[in-house]
């Protein structure tokens, strides 16, 4: 790079640096040095009274990383000048490959998917790492004494920095040097192999929990990562007291149990807030995958009016009682012509703690209203099949999230859960949509009334039948019935989320091999499905109106009799009622 260029890509950091006297009280010294990534690449860092707070690989909006962190060091040394130094992560899209970092509102930094991967991390990963690194190299700082800069949360504990140790990773700790999963001890996020952020830092003061171990309780045959964190995260906001739309960072490897055994755990974590601020702490607890026998579901809630949702409003609200069980089906898009969360939560009202079993089944909110009722679908089997749960554990006077995901404006939020009550407490059932980060207070929201609309009986529809060679088609119609509401007059057209289930005696009554067909066919309109058969898992793919596709073909031979089972969810998005048929394969 010639010599006048890279004086003037170092000027305004230099102009930062130098204008004006370094006084602790109104200054802080920001420079930036050559860096590399774990691979070695070149990079930039940016560092802040000699600690390493970002490191830059690649060009972003048509800068170098030299570029960039200059101009981020002159934004940080201003607004440190003035006393205003908030910062908070968002999201750039809602596809989740570039984040943002903002300083007071203003974009500071962005954290964009190729910069993740020069680094091991994921976007959100890095504009944390980030704002935490910063928050922490200022804390160290003497800070103006007309600092407006919030105290993050957790008894204003901000998050540990790291230190430049020659490229190893974003923490810049070598890989290795503290062994992952040993004694039941799990570190922080690590993606790609490399550390994304460092353990707690000796003398810093993590938020901590007295007493002893908590009991954290998951279920199912296959429990993996996705509903051990979930039940994680409600133990760590529970014990410090963070918003249920906090957002949390730990790792463990390999974190899965059978059923029957438990096992000890130490973890770190960090969390983000939503308006900026985060704390930091350490875990230990008990692990333990439970045998539970839980209750039948005896109430279907389905959320889906409005469909199209135009503003911040409760959606829908029902009652839990103790010991009892419902499935809980919603399907909402957001028209508001800007983000939205969509919410899903269970409020204890009541005055001691409850305890509530959770299986879900869930997929990230998209444009595509099939494919979200889909993805959802396959992962609400997945859990069920498999027994795969979660406790939660709801104090008197509090709230849990089941869901919360951001809704960016034409997005359509879709899903399906089982939600046990293990308890003797009452429960309220709420669905919400609110404008993007805000927050939601853990007081039911005003509504008459002990539900809204759609509360139906059971998730259940069981029907006995029989097949001959030689009889007319078969047609079992998935979604006909029309059961009805036992909280306002409507009836649930399509049945969306029930379960149906179809036992079929099978009967070749001829005297030589006959050859029967199952196909669905897309009756009102299009839809995609999710079958059992036997056991075995059969998904469509986008079945026009109208039109069929061959689910499975059965031989039998001369005189046999087979019985057929068959299991299948209406799914979110699609028209019904939708017809399974079976029918034989005939010769003139």
């Amino acid at each position: 790079m010639p010599r006048f260029l890279s004086v003037m890509l170092l000027l305004p950091a230099l102009c930062a640096l130098f204008s004006t006297p370094l006084r602790a009280q109104d200054t802080i010294r920001i420079e930036t040095v050559l860096s590399s990534t774990p691979n070695g690449k070149p990079a930039v860092a940016l560092l802040v009274n000699g600690q390493t707070v970002v490191r830059l690989a690649k060009n972003q909006r048509n800068r170098t990383p030299l570029r960039n962190l200059s101009l981020a060091s002159v934004q940080l040394s201003s607004a440190y000048r003035r006393g205003r130094t908030a910062l908070h992560v968002e999201e750039d899209g809602s596809d989740g490959r570039q984040w943002r970092l903002l300083l007071d509102g203003e974009l500071l930094l962005l954290a964009t998917d190729m910069e993740g991967k020069a680094w091991g991390a994921t976007p959100e990963e890095l504009c944390l790492s980030w704002m935490n690194n910063i928050n922490d190299a200022l804390d160290q700082a003497t800070a103006p004494a007309q600092s407006s800069r919030p105290a993050p949360a957790s008894q204003g504990v901000v998050l540990p920095a790291t230190a430049d140790t020659g490229g190893q990773g974003i923490s810049g700790r070598p890989q290795g040097s503290r062994a992952e999963g040993d004694n039941g001890t799990a570190g922080l996020i690590k993606s790609g192999g490399h550390r994304v952020f460092d353990p707690p830092a000796p003398g810093s003061a993590p938020s901590s929990h007295s007493g002893a171990p908590d009991r954290v309780v998951v279920t199912g045959d296959s429990a993996g990562l996705e509903v051990i964190r979930e039940a994680i995260d409600n133990m760590i906001r529970n014990r410090h007291g963070l918003s249920p739309d906090s957002r949390l960072v730990w790792h463990s490897d390999g974190l899965k149990l059978s059923p029957g055994r438990e096992r000890q755990l130490s973890l770190d974590w960090i969390s983000s807030q939503p308006g900026g601020g985060g704390s930091r702490g350490s875990e230990q607890f008990t692990l333990e995958n439970r045998r539970m026998h839980l209750p039948r579901e005896s109430l279907t809630f389905f959320s889906n009016r409005p469909e199209r949702v135009s503003r911040a409003q409760l959606l829908y609200f029902a009652k839990l009682r103790g010991q009892q069980a419902g499935r809980l089906v919603f399907h909402h898009q957001n028209q508001s012509g800007s983000d939205m969360d969509m919410v899903c939560r269970l409020i204890n009202t009541g005055s001691s703690p409850a305890s509530v079993h959770v299986t879900p089944g869930l997929a990230g909110p998209d444009v595509n209203t099939f494919y979200v009722g889909y993805r959802s679908a396959e992962n609400y089997w997945n859990n069920l099949n498999g027994g795969n749960g979660y406790v939660l554990e709801i104090p008197a006077g509090s709230q849990a999230f089941l869901v919360q995901q951001r809704m960016p404006h034409g997005t359509t939020a879709s899903g399906y859960m089982t939600v046990s009550n293990l308890s003797g407490a009452e429960l309220r059932l709420e669905t919400l949509s609110v404008a993007h980060g805000s927050s939601v207070p853990p007081w039911p929201l005003e509504s008459s009334g002990e539900a809204s609309y759609c509360v139906f009986g059971e998730p259940f529809v069981n029907a006995d039948l029989q097949y001959s060679t030689g009889d007319n088609w078969l047609y079992m119609r998935l979604g006909s019935q029309l059961p009805a509401s036992q909280s306002d007059s409507s009836v649930l057209q399509g049945c969306y989320g029930m379960t149906h289930s179809y036992s079929v005696e099978l009967r070749n009554r001829n005297d030589y091999p006959a050859l029967l067909f199952v196909v669905l066919r897309a009756s009102a309109g299009e839809v995609k499905g999710q079958f059992f058969i036997d056991d075995e898992y059969l998904g469509t793919s986008l079945v026009a109106s109208g039109e069929e596709q061959l689910l499975k073909d059965i031989p039998l031979r001369p005189g046999e009799t087979k019985l057929l089972r068959i299991r299948a969810i209406p799914l979110n998005g699609g028209f019904y009622p939708a017809s399974i048929i079976i029918r034989e394969q005939r010769y003139p």
